[in-house]
């Protein structure tokens, strides 16, 4: 018993000794004369055993001490400086290259013969770049939150410049003066209290506070987006801005209907059509908390095409599925409307059939149908119609013959996944010839009023290789196929036509698609071609 007691007797003094001691080295650095915590760190730093020794904490015999680091720093916030620094920490998903049209263009595709996009989708597919995030403009309503850099300028009696990050509890701790939380406070507001607080002992003193580099936030991004994912983003940030983080909105994304739910709001639904169509800042919400944004699926679609200023399909309101044509007249763009044009609305029927019947311009538009405009025909006009691989199908009102060189704008016109290959027709007969050649003939090719140029695409011209003559069906793909001089096989697989206006070197067209096989043998060719005496290789 007395043994025991003894052990914790010995216990007591012993902690009662080391607690005294760490109290006698603290109490002789302040009356040594060490002025701040930075000189106790300094001498505790250089022994840090003293330390270990005064709290009680035994480390082996062979430890070295001079190693111990002693800190008391909080970690920093990130804020869009790490971004800046190093860009993969918010990873970009690209958009995708190619894709095929959505059910949505091949709906109205079937309905109104035209290849028709909708509205908007590009605006949040197209890759922006990094830099863009850090020029977001914001003012003295900015609202502070920790992470946040500032740079701050005292004047009065107290000058002092100092650049300062809102530390993890939102309080900032400034020279001389007692701790400040800040956190929620607008800039504008953060300016006048440290203002306030200078004026208490100089009625001339003044701040000024300006953010150098915004804290960054997280957006989980989910729904009809390429790469549903979560990514950082500098505060106040621009919704738009974050589509292209994620490889862009899908083709069945609904622009009308996208939710946003900052960490301390209430969910908004926000219509990109106001943006697109209006030059207001408020219709692209900024991202101040952290967020998620969910993309619906398309809801109610229309379409409107032929003599307008921006055919396309169009996105009805959330919980709409009709609209007035004067409205989607107004969307499109257009405004004015000659005098006794054709206005027709198209619908499926029960069979799946396309009727047509006349709508007036007070008439009603329900999803899924489209609308037609086209202008009155005269005596007098002559049209030249231009479709297939180029941005928009256009025609042109012409009065004698015409270049196709100048008929394409110049090479303007055509999209970038255009083929090398064209034809002209009457719709009966048709001329092949290679774009390549219109091109670097510009004068040796003609069209004239009446006709019709199509420009085929990679799929289009994939489809007439793969087609065997003869073919029942009358059209476009009957008239080119017959007229053209002939095929190029390579191991059996048909892989170029030739087009009846051309009459160059074989070789050329054939060396284009040997790079393509490398089992070859090619010293041996047979060739039969309609009129092969024109060719040489």
């Amino acid at each position: 018993m007395k043994r025991n007691y003894r052990k914790i007797m010995a216990c007591f003094f012993s902690s009662l000794v080391r607690q005294l001691l760490a109290s006698a080295v603290i109490l002789y650095c302040a009356g040594a004369g060490f002025s701040s915590a930075q000189d106790l760190n300094k001498i505790l730093n250089e022994d840090a055993k003293i330390l270990l020794d005064a709290q009680g904490i035994n480390l082996p015999s062979d430890t070295v001490t001079d190693s111990i680091v002693l800190t008391s720093e909080a970690p920093e916030v990130p804020n869009e400086r790490l971004l800046l620094e190093n860009q993969a920490v918010i990873e970009r998903t690209r958009p995708p290259k190619t894709s095929a049209p959505s059910f949505i263009s091949d709906y109205f595709a079937r309905l109104t013969g035209s290849a028709l996009s909708v509205f908007g989708e590009r605006q949040f597919s197209i890759e922006s770049s990094p830099e863009l995030l850090f020029f977001n403009s914001v003012g003295k309503d900015y609202v502070l939150g920790p992470g946040d850099e500032l740079s701050i300028s005292m004047r009065g009696m107290l000058e002092k410049d100092v650049s300062i990050t809102v530390d993890r509890e939102g309080s900032l701790i400034l020279p001389s003066l007692e701790p400040l939380y800040v956190s929620q406070l607008t800039i504008k507001d953060f300016e006048k209290k440290l203002t306030d607080i200078l004026q208490l002992d100089d009625a001339s003193g003044q701040a000024f506070v300006k953010l150098n580099a915004a804290r960054l936030v997280t957006v989980q991004v989910s729904g009809e987006v390429n790469s549903p994912k979560t990514i950082v983003v500098p505060a106040y940030t621009p919704l738009s801005q974050i589509f292209s983080y994620v490889g862009g909105i899908s083709s069945i994304g609904y622009l009308r209907n996208i939710v946003l739910k900052q960490q301390d709001s209430k969910p908004v639904t926000i219509d990109y059509y106001e943006f697109l169509l209006s030059p207001e800042v408020k219709s692209d919400p900024l991202i101040s908390q952290s967020s998620r944004v969910h993309i619906h699926a398309k809801g109610p679609t229309v379409a409107i095409t032929g003599f307008v200023a921006r055919p396309g399909i169009y996105e009805l309101a959330k919980e709409t599925e009709q609209i007035r044509l004067k409205d989607l007249l107004e969307l499109s763009g257009t405004r004015l409307i000659a005098p006794q044009t054709n206005i027709q609305l198209l619908a499926f029927d029960e069979v799946g059939s396309v009727r047509a019947q006349t709508i007036s311009r007070d008439g009603k538009v329900a999803s899924g149908e489209a609308v037609i405009l086209s202008l009155p025909k005269t005596e007098e006009q002559e049209t030249i119609k231009i479709s297939g691989a180029v941005i928009e199908p256009y025609q042109l009102v012409v009065d004698e013959e015409l270049t196709i060189f100048e008929a394409l704008k110049y090479g303007s016109v055509l999209s970038n996944n255009h083929a090398d290959f064209l034809a002209v027709t009457d719709g009966v007969e048709a001329q092949t010839m290679s774009v390549t050649d219109v091109f670097s003939n510009p004068n040796a090719f003609e069209v004239r009023s009446g006709q019709q140029i199509f420009i085929f695409d990679e799929k289009s011209y994939g489809s007439l290789l793969g087609a065997v003559l003869p073919i029942r069906e009358k059209g476009l793909l009957k008239s080119v196929l017959e007229s053209t001089r002939g095929s190029i096989f390579i191991n059996g697989e048909k892989v170029a036509l030739l087009p009846s206006l051309y009459n160059g070197p074989i070789s050329p067209k054939i060396n284009a698609h040997l790079e393509e096989y490398d089992d070859l043998y090619s010293d041996f060719m047979f060739v039969h071609i309609k009129g092969a005496e024109n060719f040489h290789f």
